[in-house]
């Protein structure tokens, strides 16, 4: 008979708490409800909590470097050198890296459970995506009128349908956050919590989520199959599904030329801003906007986060923002891989300087060293 102790109950309890709370953070990233609210007040329950057992000397390094970004977008954002800047747009877009360290500060996992917590984390989030998808697809209660209210909105995400090659619609169900799934569910790989990284590719199939879904995938075969002649037929299998899945899914072939078309746009839109010294150490600023051939118009953020990124708030601060994520993954060996997949993910999705990553960060962050499997919490 399987018995339970009282004290891995309350540990298990207080660790799905806290992943839920994380969660109601990361999905509520444009501010659709107050969820984010909700989460950050048991954030802050559970850190007080366990004050007694906290240990921030073990961040201190994060938390300069946190302070140093800080500092290093102020300029962007009180002088901007373009004139076009809508200041409250502005404060709006570097909110995140504003709430960083409170994050860094607030966001404290046990060191015994922390695998276990990011694991629950991306498992609870794969089966929302992946059951209200679902529910839309056969059309279960109020799951597509709800669905309508949220894209009605759009600070949540994209909750529209769309035709594949067969003329079939299926429902979107594609949060701000659900690329975070990429770097959580290479993560549960990499600390052996299987079924937590294979709903996340699920979620990751269905929401939809190309760039997402092809990138997990393939450093999943990267880290399984390192023999060139394994390593080829995993690379010619993984094609073959993915083209089912161009077809098969939502996105035509045709809307997937459109994108990339968009995105090619976008850089060559970038590349022939007239930028002098200024403008590339200290950016043109947050909150100001630059014509681009892709949207035929006026924009304040493209798709493109690096170089985004580097047009905002210039390239002393995206050197400062690259020197935080190596940080992380100099202090927690686990997580190497997946910030590299999440920055690959990021080249062509605005995920760099937005609320769910640097959340990601703090989660990353909340313990200093490489942590070892905890029996009973390791293989879930």
């Amino acid at each position: 008979m399987f018995i339970i102790s009282k004290n891995e109950f309350f540990s298990k309890s207080n660790s799905i708490f806290l992943a839920l709370c994380l969660l109601f953070i990361i999905i509520d990233t444009g501010g659709w409800s107050n969820l984010r609210f909700v989460g950050l007040s048991g954030v802050l329950m559970f850190f007080i909590y366990s004050l007694k057992s906290q240990n921030l000397k073990n961040k201190k390094a994060h938390f300069v470097i946190a302070m140093l970004l800080f500092v290093s977008v102020l300029p962007g954002l009180i002088y901007p050198s373009s004139e076009n800047q809508i200041f409250q747009l502005g404060v709006s877009q570097t909110l995140p890296v504003f709430l960083y360290p409170v994050l860094l500060m607030l966001i404290n996992i046990n060191r015994d459970t922390y695998q276990y917590v990011v694991s629950t984390l991306t498992r609870i989030f794969a089966l929302v995506i992946l059951l209200f998808f679902f529910s839309r697809v056969f059309d279960i209660g109020p799951a597509n009128s709800f669905a309508a209210v949220l894209d009605a909105k759009r600070e949540a995400g994209f909750f529209d349908f769309k035709s594949n090659l067969l003329g079939q619609y299926l429902p979107v169900v594609y949060f701000k956050a659900t690329l975070l799934l990429v770097p959580l569910g290479l993560y549960c790989y990499i600390t052996k919590f299987k079924l937590s990284f294979y709903l996340a590719l699920a979620a990751l199939f269905v929401a939809p989520s190309r760039t997402g879904f092809l990138v997990l995938l393939l450093f999943y075969i990267f880290i399984n199959f390192v023999e060139f002649k394994v390593f080829l037929k995993f690379i010619l299998i993984s094609i073959s599904v993915y083209c089912i899945y161009l077809v098969s899914q939502f996105i035509a072939l045709e809307s997937f030329l459109m994108g990339f078309h968009v995105r090619l746009e976008h850089l060559l839109s970038l590349s022939n801003l007239s930028i002098n010294y200024e403008n590339l150490l200290l950016g043109q600023g947050a909150g100001t906007f630059f014509y681009s051939t892709g949207f035929k118009e006026m924009t304040d953020g493209v798709e493109l986060s690096q170089l985004e990124y580097i047009r905002r708030y210039g390239l002393i601060s995206f050197l400062v923002l690259c020197f935080a994520w190596a940080a992380a993954g100099y202090t927690n060996r686990e997580w190497r891989l997946p910030i590299v997949a999440f920055w690959i993910t990021a080249l062509s999705n605005p995920v760099l300087a937005v609320f769910f990553s640097f959340t990601l960060l703090a989660i990353i962050n909340s313990k200093s060293k490489s942590q070892v499997v905890i029996n009973g919490l390791s293989k879930h």
